[in-house]
């Protein structure tokens, strides 16, 4: 072999090895929706200056499982922020068919996404508007009925259903998973 040869053989090693770093050092993630960093489902997920940060399935599996000491649960919100984004709302209720959870969605039509005649940028004003007034809202109603306009407008609603009992038992539940899921929004907003 000659000395060109070789030279051009290491050079274009090191070309690969360093696309292949930029590409790992840029990678963004899978859905873009979520924008979800990555450890095993049983660790909490990993930190960055206190705040947990999700990058993958694994670290927001490891901050419901956190959050509610339930990996069914967990795995269920999972899937639900997966579908429906971090714009979408979970809608908790009492009720279900002998399973501890049972799960619904709830999405636009196609007729009616086609009976929309807004633009993407009317649309983003109006989410816009919506988050302001829920930023801002005094009562826990209001929040909720504005969390599940925005969720409508953004992609959808996943109903939860909860069965058990006792109705101090769902309140507990309810609030419980209401308030994980708005910590995973906080996370997701920044």
């Amino acid at each position: 072999m000659q000395a060109d040869q070789v030279i051009w053989i290491v050079v274009g090693v090191i070309a690969v090895l360093a696309f292949l770093f930029l590409i790992r050092l840029f990678r963004m993630p899978q859905d873009d929706r979520l924008a979800i960093p990555s450890a095993a489902p049983e660790q909490p997920p990993t930190r960055s200056a206190g705040v947990p940060r999700i990058r993958s399935k694994k670290d927001l599996i490891a901050l419901f499982q956190q959050e509610t000491g339930d990996q069914e649960l967990a795995q269920l919100l999972t899937d639900a922020a997966e579908t429906n984004g971090r714009d979408g709302c979970i809608d908790v209720r009492q009720g279900g068919s002998g399973k501890p959870y049972a799960v619904e969605y709830e999405h636009r039509s196609d007729e009616e996404l086609a009976a929309d005649r807004r633009t993407s940028g009317e649309i983003r004003a109006e989410l816009d508007r919506l988050k302001a007034a829920f930023r801002s809202a005094a009562s826990e109603d209001e929040r909720d009925r504005l969390e599940r306009q925005i969720a409508w407008l953004a992609g959808g609603v996943c109903i939860l259903w909860i069965n058990v009992t006792p109705s101090a038992e769902y309140e507990r539940q309810r609030r419980l998973i209401k308030e994980t899921f708005r910590k995973f929004k906080e996370i997701c907003a920044g």
